[in-house]
């Protein structure tokens, strides 16, 4: 397994910062704070990463002028906000000309109580400033710790008073590129480890451009393995696929959409590659669902096999080496699923295509 070439990762306490920004209603207090909260929902697709939540009684409109409204905090920001541990937490952007800034900010889940905020300058990036705050946060119930991905490669650990626990410079530490799309990869945890792909090239064995995979000790922030699953050139750099986790077949798996348009399973405790799948022929940019050992994928590119664009499918997850002929169970095919992931529920499955039109 390739060994990165870098130093440890930066570990400082900094000083805290109050104030709070953004608007939030009973859908996300509901969900996981005081007052007969069923979940939580640490990550941008919820706390199994499927986009499904077993929370009920949820209310279904809500007006920003009171109807259903407990609290609201001003914030400008794109990506979806973590909900844990008592927190309402999210990214974003602030600030004009010299003073544009990426904001990471935490407030009571309950009231609404702005509970600290970190402000970030951005680095070497030709990301426009609309499109900082990308990738969204992502809570670990277990420590309390918030973990936080900018555009320009910032890799951070923040405890609950918004203290710096570890954090990573990605672009100057692995080589990892900064596209001017600002397509930006969450990272997901599992167990201890903290799991994000970047793509990017470095020096010696990291050398080529390709999209890799990195575990970190996500206490530490320590690199636990990297994986160059395929090890093929990528075939559109601005990607953001985000990686999920699922047990098949006995095997713990990591499965995701690459730059190059396969979609690869790893062993998530060690990177090692299991299996691929050859989909599309430019990157992919939506998250796999897994239901049972049935991993469900899409994308909204030129398909592989004929000159259709797009297409949904449904990959056998138990299989090993090359299973692109062996393991695809059905396809749908001239479907632009492009970017929004899919959602199963009561054996359908829901796709919302480039036009935001729900198949």
């Amino acid at each position: 397994m390739p060994t990165l070439q870098t130093h440890a990762p930066r570990r400082a306490s900094v000083k805290r910062f109050i104030g709070g920004l953004v608007i939030f209603a009973t859908l996300l207090s509901n969900i996981a704070c005081a007052g007969g909260a069923t979940e939580e929902w640490p990550s941008w697709r919820g706390p199994n990463e499927t986009g499904e939540s077993s929370a009920i009684n949820l209310v279904s409109d809500w007006a920003i002028d009171g109807d259903n409204l407990i609290w609201q905090q001003a914030f400008v920001g794109r990506s979806t906000p973590a909900v844990f541990d008592g927190r309402v937490c999210a990214n974003g952007r602030q600030g004009d000309g010299m003073t544009k800034q990426a904001v990471v900010a935490c407030w009571d889940a309950g009231d609404g109580t702005p509970l600290w905020e970190r402000t970030f300058n951005v680095y070497h990036t030709t990301v426009p400033f609309s499109r900082v705050g990308w990738a969204s946060v992502i809570g670990d119930p277990e420590t309390g710790y918030l973990y936080h991905h900018g555009v320009d490669g910032l890799l951070i650990a923040l405890d609950r008073e918004g203290n710096t626990v570890w954090e990573w410079r990605l672009g100057e530490d692995t080589g990892r590129a900064s596209g001017y799309g600002g397509r930006t990869q969450n990272p997901v945890i599992d167990g201890t480890q903290l799991i994000l792909s970047n793509i990017g090239a470095n020096w010696g064995e990291h050398g080529a451009p390709r999209h890799r995979f990195w575990s970190f000790d996500k206490l530490t922030g320590e690199v636990l393995w990297n994986s160059l699953p395929g090890n093929r050139p990528w075939a559109d750099a601005n990607t953001q696929g985000t990686p999920v986790v699922a047990e098949i077949d006995g095997r713990r798996l990591l499965i995701a959409g690459a730059a190059d348009g396969w979609v690869y399973a790893m062993d998530v405790g060690t990177g090692d590659p299991v299996w691929e799948f050859e989909l599309s022929k430019r990157g992919i940019n939506v998250t796999p669902v897994v239901v049972g050992t049935t991993v469900y994928l899409a994308h909204s590119e030129e398909n592989i096999d004929n000159a259709s664009m797009g297409r949904v499918v449904a990959i056998e997850g138990t299989g090993s080496g090359n299973i692109t002929s062996s393991g695809e169970i059905w396809r749908a095919n001239a479907l632009g699923i492009g970017f929004s992931s899919p959602l199963y529920h009561d054996n359908v499955l829901y796709v919302v295509d480039n036009s935001s039109k729900l198949i």
